[in-house]
């Protein structure tokens, strides 16, 4: 049976699930089977489109190689970079992810945290090894200093060919 804290839209066959259960750092729908599938789709995406805001308001998109670690994506850029400069003044973020079909995909809301180079040896080291090809262009640092960016999500806008499912994400306390 359904609480009152929990509400379904069926708006042409797109369903919305908005879920006030929390159980764990995320808020689970349908019994944490759906959060499951929802984290292992995210973490096997290499890729995702990040949007920034710029000091006018005017949204900036990039192409990003990402990383899932424990519950929070993980990105690299350098510091002369739109996002670095933009995410200094706004920390607000949005990420979309999708499959290769686009059958499946996730749009995120979430807050940056930026790390500088020098106390990101591990983090560093855990990306190279899920994404070795990422290598090179860390080692290389063609556009000068890197920073790392950990994103936080705070609200996850999940569909398939199934529909979409939102997930509202927070922190235990």
């Amino acid at each position: 049976m359904k609480s009152d804290n929990d509400k379904k839209y069926d708006l042409e066959a797109q369903t919305f699930v908005f879920v006030k259960n929390v159980i764990g750092p995320l808020i689970c729908i349908n019994h944490c089977m759906a959060q499951k599938n929802i984290l292992n789709f995210l973490e096997r995406q290499r890729y995702c489109v990040l949007s920034t805001s710029s000091k006018t308001g005017k949204p900036e998109s990039a192409i990003m190689t990402s990383v899932w670690k424990n519950k929070q994506i993980v990105l690299v850029t350098s510091k002369s970079s739109r996002k670095y400069v933009n995410l200094v003044k706004n920390k607000k973020v949005s990420l979309v992810y999708t499959n290769a079909q686009y059958t499946k995909g996730a749009q995120i809301d979430g807050i940056a945290k930026l790390i500088p180079e020098n106390k990101a040896a591990a983090l560093q080291k855990m990306f190279i090894k899920k994404r070795p090809g990422s290598a090179v262009y860390l080692k290389k640092k063609p556009y000068g200093d890197m920073v790392w960016i950990i994103i936080t999500p705070k609200l996850v806008r999940y569909f398939s060919k199934y529909g979409m499912k939102m997930v509202e994400t927070r922190k235990l306390r």
